[in-house]
């Protein structure tokens, strides 16, 4: 079994980052087939806990409010034979970090279903004792004059894992907190001297990289779990795609309500060249194809069924299908 301890700064960056996502699902595959065993300090879910409202709020503002201030920038100031690019290239980029900041929730939600998973250490007297002495000793992670009571908590609790290991199992303490744990003076991959005691044996180890410690883990499976993730991911469309789909929907779409409207009463057809929307009518046969725009009932209903889609991706009601 591998043993992995997963330090508060990794989870947090982890929540806050859409792209890791895939890492995330290979985390959660091994977990299920039980090659890999998290291990998770207390005040470490107490952390997150803390912070996620924060990360929700965050995801992305700087960003959004970049691209706000660009478009009025553009807009008053913008010469007017590139502003209309410009401006959709700026809603690109707006309509992106919108998808950005949902997959950022989605992200915090695959964080917690990790952790329910993983095996949740209480923070036991002796722990907190042995921590105590860090500081009275000045002892990483309390070598850099600050308060770093929960840093040390988490290190003596990866401690006490390791001594009541399994002389099979692995164990990986994964932190992005360089300054407090790791040898800066020779290699930030190096824990610090005075963690020394704790990775003195082949099968106790220091990371700062969370990704590289996962692919240590049975490689070949790791890399056909991470190909798969490769195979699902699919790329967002651009808000300018989504709108030219809706302006083609919509063109079709009312053209066939048009010709249906051409039928009177009597069933009788007229394509008089003064009947309301005549010249709107050709401009659409000339774009898309007189042999492109008539479809039996099955294509109809598709055809309508992909309008209210876009409309309700766009801000609309379902069923939207007015033209």
């Amino acid at each position: 079994m591998v043993k992995v301890l997963i330090d508060t700064c990794v989870w947090l960056e982890l929540a806050k980052t859409p792209d890791k996502i895939k890492l995330l699902n290979v985390i959660n595959d091994l977990l299920d087939q039980q090659f890999l065993c998290l291990l998770i300090p207390k005040p470490i879910l107490d952390e997150i806990q803390r912070n996620k409202e924060r990360i929700i709020t965050d995801s992305n503002k700087g960003l959004q409010s970049a691209v706000k201030k660009a478009k009025l920038v553009v807009e008053a100031h913008g010469e007017s034979q590139n502003k209309k690019a410009v401006i959709e290239h700026l809603n690109n980029v707006g309509f992106k970090i919108n998808s950005l900041q949902e997959s950022s929730l989605h992200v915090i939600k695959m964080v917690e279903t990790l952790l329910s998973k993983a095996s949740t250490m209480e923070v036991t007297d002796d722990i907190i004792v042995k921590a105590a002495h860090r500081a009275i000793d000045k002892r990483a992670p309390f070598h850099r004059s600050k308060n770093s009571m929960n840093d040390a908590i988490i290190m003596e609790c990866f401690g006490k894992c390791i001594a009541e290991k399994d002389e099979n199992d692995q164990f990986y303490f994964v932190s992005l907190n360089v300054n407090d744990f790791s040898n800066t003076t020779v290699n930030n991959n190096l824990p610090h001297p005075d963690f020394a005691d704790y990775f003195s044996r082949p099968n106790h180890h220091y990371s700062i990289d969370l990704e590289e410690t996962i692919r240590k883990i049975e490689p070949e499976l790791v890399e056909e779990l991470f190909a798969d993730q490769d195979d699902y991911f699919e790329e967002p469309r651009l808000l300018s795609e989504i709108l030219d789909a809706e302006n083609e929907l919509f063109d079709k779409i009312w053209y066939n309500r048009h010709l249906d409207s051409l039928f009177d009463q009597n069933g009788n057809f007229d394509l008089s060249k003064s009947h309301p929307g005549y010249s709107a009518a050709l401009k659409i046969e000339k774009k898309y194809g007189r042999e492109n725009l008539r479809w039996d009932d099955f294509e109809w209903g598709m055809l309508n069924g992909k309008l209210s889609a876009l409309r309700w991706v766009l801000g609309d009601d379902w069923d939207f299908l007015d033209t």
